[in-house]
């Protein structure tokens, strides 16, 4: 098979899992968080550095369930998603021989081993549904190879139901690293200079007993605080 039809079947594949994985993260962030977790790669580390690695507004997180149970504790969310653009990173990230049934035909499975990156740009309504306050936002995620992931064996007569499968996240790919940030501030929203600077101060010194930044120990509350992103209790 000639290096550009199988560039371009990456690409294809990419996309496609992009399209999905925005459309039921943004969804679960909305109506299932506590089904969040399942979209992260388990926890390790990758070279030195530990995965997942995620960047919420400035606050970090090594832990999905730890992540989670921050998100669980957020307002009303309604992601509008306006743009999503998809690169593929490495075709190879993980040998197809090394993944579920990856070995069965390796020609056919070579883009289950890629990972990509994805960019989705947009608008989060916050607080409420109708009036809440409308901000715009910028988040990126890099999707490695779920090695657990097992894909269905398609048969003529289930051609419809693989069809409708197709347009579901499967977690054929987890997100090993995620960066969010919003865009657009209301002015009242910001913090005060001295505020400003005393949280940054306040979370360097939070530590764990490992010496490691704990992203729930970083005031994880306070770049969302000023934006009514949280709720005491739900």
């Amino acid at each position: 098979m000639a290096d550009d039809t199988i560039l371009d079947r990456f690409d294809t594949v990419a996309c496609e899992a992009a399209d999905t994985f925005v459309d039921a993260y943004y969804e679960a962030l909305r109506h299932d968080r506590p089904s969040i977790s399942s979209f992260y790669c388990a926890k390790g580390t990758k070279g030195s550095l530990p995965v997942p690695n995620i960047a919420w507004n400035g606050n970090t997180y090594t832990d999905a369930f730890e992540f989670q149970l921050y998100v669980e504790e957020l307002t009303y969310l309604n992601f509008e998603v306006e743009c999503v653009n998809c690169i593929v990173l490495d075709p190879k990230c993980v040998p197809v021989e090394q993944l579920k049934r990856g070995g069965d035909n390796p020609e056919n499975a070579l883009e289950r081993g890629m990972s990509f990156t994805i960019l989705a740009t947009g608008k989060v309504r916050v607080q409420e549904q109708l009036k809440g306050p409308l901000r715009s936002f910028s988040e990126s995620f890099v999707m490695v190879p779920n090695p657990d992931y097992e894909p269905k064996q398609v048969v003529i007569g289930d051609r419809q139901k693989s069809e409708e499968e197709a347009t579901k996240w499967n977690r054929a790919w987890l997100i090993e690293t995620q960066n969010f940030r919003f865009t657009e501030w209301g002015e009242e929203e910001l913090p005060k200079k001295d505020e400003g600077v005393k949280m940054a101060i306040d979370s360097k010194k939070r530590k764990d007993t490992n010496g490691e930044t704990n992203g729930m120990k970083r005031n994880a509350f306070a770049g969302f605080a000023a934006a009514g992103l949280f709720s005491k209790k739900r």
